[in-house]
């Protein structure tokens, strides 16, 4: 992952010349500083060279017991840190034109809801917006832990850079300056890159809540449309069951008188003196309306029981 060239010297009480620091740096910026109470000096351009290592310069000034081996780590572990979180850098690259497709694909759906006539287009609208969110599920799966790992070794670096106590030599960058120059705006990146892909799982749920909402009332208001139509075939079948319930009244009725008629004659022939005809006559209001009660109680009984079955 990281290999480092780093040299120990004692200071020899001259200040470094700039022929030395570009014989030994190739790199076009070079960063410098006193450190551990201004007891050493640390020089490094962070620039990988052809044999695969990075260089740092240590100069000794008096540097206490054991202060020069926790320098040299605390150097390695600023070098190491720093590599290992630019590995985020090549994956925020390679989403963001990604996410860009996918902005652009989601607005042009976004709009479409607005002109979806029918539940053919509004089923086309939701199988993108699945394939929308399977994709951003997809990349944040194979990057988040990428992006988090970069803020760590990050806060790391700060914190190694922290513990160096660096002061600075007039006319060059400290490395805490080199680094805000050079890694922050890598880091940033990929933090950026890292926002813009929740925020676009979170506007992909959106739309896919604004599409099952179209959806859901579309179904209600097809729903209303059957119920009132429903409402409508009820009140028809209650006027004909009305109808017929007035039907069979005047059937039934007419049947009964009938059959009151005949026995009535019946009796006038065995010598009873009934008069047949003024029987029928009185018998009709009186059958009307027991034949009326007896139809509405049979009715009810059945309504009843349709209720208690349906419950």
């Amino acid at each position: 992952m990281v290999a480092t060239h780093l040299f120990v010297e004692k200071h020899d009480q001259q200040e470094v010349d700039g022929a030395r620091l570009r014989s030994l740096f190739s790199g076009p910026v070079i960063a410098g500083s006193h450190t551990v109470g201004a007891r050493a000096e640390v020089w490094s351009d962070f620039r990988v060279r052809a044999d695969g290592f990075s260089r740092f310069l240590v100069r000794d000034i008096d540097l206490l017991f054991m202060q020069t081996g926790r320098l040299a780590q605390r150097l390695v572990e600023i070098e190491t840190y720093r590599t290992i979180a630019l590995l985020g850098l090549p994956q925020a690259q390679t989403n963001q034109p990604l996410i860009r497709q996918i902005e652009d694909e989601l607005s042009t759906l976004t709009q479409g809801m607005g002109t979806a006539n029918s539940p053919e287009d509004e089923y086309a609208l939701m199988q993108s917006l699945i394939t929308l969110a399977a994709r951003v599920e997809a990349m944040s799966l194979a990057s988040n832990n990428r992006f988090a790992a970069v803020q760590a070794y990050w806060r790391i670096v700060q914190a190694r850079i922290a513990d160096i106590r660096e002061r600075r030599i007039e006319g060059y960058p400290t490395i805490a300056e080199f680094m805000d120059r050079r890694l922050v705006p890598a880091i940033e990146f990929c933090a950026t890159i890292n926002t813009r892909q929740q925020a676009l799982a979170e506007r992909v749920a959106h739309a896919s809540d604004l599409l099952r909402t179209r959806v859901s009332i579309n179904q209600e208001r097809q729903n209303s449309a059957i119920l009132a139509s429903l409402n409508r075939r009820a009140k028809a079948q209650l006027r004909l069951q009305q109808a017929v319930e007035g039907f069979s009244t005047v059937a039934i009725t007419y049947y009964v008188v009938g059959l009151i008629g005949y026995f009535s004659k019946g009796l006038k022939t065995l010598g009873l003196g009934v008069n047949a005809d003024l029987v029928s006559v009185i018998s009709i209001p009186i059958v009307i309306v027991a034949t009326w009660i007896g139809v509405r109680r049979l009715r009810r009984s059945l309504s009843e029981r349709a209720s208690q079955e349906f419950r």
